[in-house]
């Protein structure tokens, strides 16, 4: 799943692991997300590269001025250090910026149980 994102001023973008990057006013910024574990990082980046390369390809036709991120969760620091160097390489070889959410895959996992759980709560 990508999300796109514009803002009406400037803002700086929160979570990315190499750079401070301000996203200028009007300007696209397209985050592929991937919650995935520090094994399913490693073991499916090949395939999101390709998403990212796709990502690249049809937004920067029209606009070379969009960013282009690959947002994963905490986890990635758990990933050894040569192969997050090689992810890291990898995107920015493609003017990819890596994100790294606050938060471990399985924060989230709880996090989205607890709202399921609340929501059928106040249906009930």
């Amino acid at each position: 799943m990508a999300k796109i994102y514009r803002s009406e001023s400037d803002l700086l973008i929160p979570w990315l692991a190499n750079a401070k990057q301000v996203l200028k006013a009007g300007q696209s910024l397209v985050v592929l997300i991937r919650a995935r574990s520090d094994s399913e990082i490693q073991h499916y980046f090949i395939n999101d590269l390709k998403s990212l390369k796709a990502l690249v390809r049809k937004y920067r036709l029209v606009d070379l001025q969009t960013m282009i991120c690959f947002l994963t969760p905490k986890d990635f620091e758990d990933i050894p250090e040569i192969q997050r160097q090689q992810i890291t390489a990898l995107l920015e070889q493609n003017g990819v910026y890596l994100m790294i959410s606050p938060d471990s895959l399985s924060s989230l996992d709880k996090e989205a149980v607890r709202r399921l759980e609340t929501g059928r709560l106040i249906r009930q």
